[in-house]
């Protein structure tokens, strides 16, 4: 995003109208504290957005979405306070898996506006990477120009919860949200994504939005954080 100091290290500058299903996550301490990038979220309707689970923590009072902008400076965001919170039930159940189950739906206190900077998206039901093409990540996260010299594309701190999309028969859908990386800002290390496909039915139940197509297994019970 056009922002010089929020986005993947080692990418390049995005148009909103490109990228219009995704918002930031902010956080503040306390009440009279300043509001910080936290993470990003992926807009999946005018109510309900996913992200990582890592992404909500603390108090939702001290969390907020905005949407439908490209710079932080500019006027017409779309800023919205979070009614819920849903984690997945078995996020962190595994004690050997660190990031295990990242996934969580937010719902929104007041429905955004759509429009050319602020869309939905539609995630896939279909497990593996057959038929995929032209895949693209992207997220807010901080550019470290100074301390970070490999030029190669990583995400950064701040881009936990962004897309990774690709397009399938020609549309553009949601494959999977940004879980956990090994280092930050180093593209020759690992990083991995929560795969949307297995959570379809955790966000259904959650959210009532059907991924495409809307096609998943039986899923047990979800937890409202």
């Amino acid at each position: 995003m056009p922002d010089k100091t929020t986005q993947i290290v080692g990418g390049k500058d995005g148009d909103i109208e490109d990228f219009p299903f995704m918002a930031d996550i902010q956080r503040r301490d306390s009440r009279n504290e300043p509001w910080y990038l936290w993470g990003t979220a992926v807009i999946l309707s005018k109510r309900w957005l996913v992200t990582s689970a890592t992404s909500i923590r603390g108090k939702l009072k001290h969390l907020r979405i905005r949407a439908g902008f490209d710079d932080i400076s500019a006027r017409n965001k779309q800023i919205r306070t979070i009614r819920r919170a849903v984690r997945h039930p078995r996020f962190g159940m595994d004690e050997t898996v660190q990031y295990d189950n990242n996934i969580a739906v937010i719902k929104l206190r007041t429905p955004l506006k759509f429009g050319p900077k602020c869309k939905s998206i539609s995630y896939t039901t279909i497990k593996g990477i057959r038929g995929l093409k032209n895949c693209q990540i992207s997220g807010w996260g901080y550019i470290d120009r100074n301390n970070y010299k490999n030029k190669r594309q990583a995400l950064s701190n701040g881009d936990a919860g962004g897309p990774l999309t690709c397009k399938r028969r020609g549309k553009r859908v949601l494959i999977g949200v940004f879980s956990w990386l090994y280092d930050y800002c180093h593209a020759e290390k690992p990083f991995a994504y929560s795969s949307l496909a297995y959570y379809t039915t955790f966000i259904e139940k959650v959210t009532g939005i059907k991924g495409t197509p809307s096609k998943y297994s039986k899923y047990g019970m979800y937890e409202e954080y």
